[in-house]
C-alpha cells in the first residue's frame, strides 16, 4: 500500500485479480510502487518519458513500468483518477473497466463503492486481449464499434483552472476526435460532484 507501516508485511494469499491473471497464463514479475494508500504523497517512481516530470499518481509504478518497456501489462487501482492519470502522464494505454468487472477482494480499498481495478498496457488492443483473458469474456478482445464513437468531455471547472498546456492538448485531442468522425459533447456535471470534490479535498 506504499506506506512504511506495512514494511515487511507479507499477505497469506494472492489478491483475487492476481489469481485470475495466473489462471489466464500470466507470469507475475513483481510489485510496483504507489502513493501511500493511493493518497497525495508522491511515490519515488520517475516518469520514464521525462525523469523531470511526475509519473502521476497513485498507481504511478504500474504506468511507469509499462511505459519503460519493463512489462507488457500492469495492474492499478482507481478511486478518482489513479489509473487514468498516470497512464496519461506516462503515455500508455489504460482501462478503468466497469465497476466490479475485476474483483477487488484482498485489495486495500479506499472506497468500497468507488474503487475499481484497472489495467495498463502499451496499446488498447493489448488491454482488450488481457481483459478478455482475465474475465473469460472473449468478446472483450477485438471489440469493433458498430455505431459512431461518442466522447464526453468534462472540464470540472470546480477543481480549479487547468494549465494552459493542458487546455491546448485537450482542444487538439477534441478536434482530432471530431475529424475522425466521433461525436464529441461537452458535459456539465451535477452540483453534487463539486460538493464531493470539496469534501475529498479536505480529507
Amino acid at each position: 500500500m506504499g506506506s512504511p507501516i506495512y514494511k515487511g508485511w507479507q499477505p497469506r494469499a494472492d489478491a483475487s485479480v492476481v489469481m485470475l491473471l495466473k489462471r489466464a497464463g500470466a507470469t507475475i514479475v513483481g510489485r510496483t510502487t504507489t502513493s501511500a494508500f493511493a493518497g497525495h504523497n508522491p511515490t519515488v517512481t520517475l516518469n520514464p518519458r521525462n525523469r523531470a516530470h511526475t509519473p502521476g499518481g497513485s498507481s504511478a509504478g504500474s504506468a511507469a513500468a509499462v511505459a519503460a518497456g519493463m512489462i507488457p501489462l500492469a495492474v492499478g487501482t482507481q478511486t478518482a483518477g489513479s489509473v487514468i492519470r498516470p497512464a496519461s502522464f506516462c503515455g500508455v494505454a489504460t482501462i478503468k473497466p466497469s465497476y466490479r468487472l475485476l474483483p477487488t477482494v484482498d485489495v486495500k480499498c479506499c472506497s468500497w463503492t468507488l474503487d475499481t481495478i484497472g489495467l495498463f498496457a502499451a496499446t488498447a488492443e493489448d488491454l482488450g486481449f488481457a481483459l478478455a483473458a482475465i474475465t473469460k469474456q472473449p468478446e472483450l478482445a477485438g471489440y469493433e464499434l458498430t455505431n459512431r464513437l461518442r466522447i464526453g468531455v468534462v472540464t470540472q471547472d470546480f477543481a480549479g483552472l487547468a494549465e494552459s498546456d493542458s487546455e491546448t492538448a485537450l482542444r487538439k485531442a477534441t478536434s482530432a476526435a471530431q475529424r475522425a468522425g466521433a461525436d464529441v459533447q461537452i458535459l456539465e456535471l451535477p452540483a453534487i460532484f463539486a460538493e464531493t470534490w470539496q469534501v475529498r479535498s479536505n480529507i
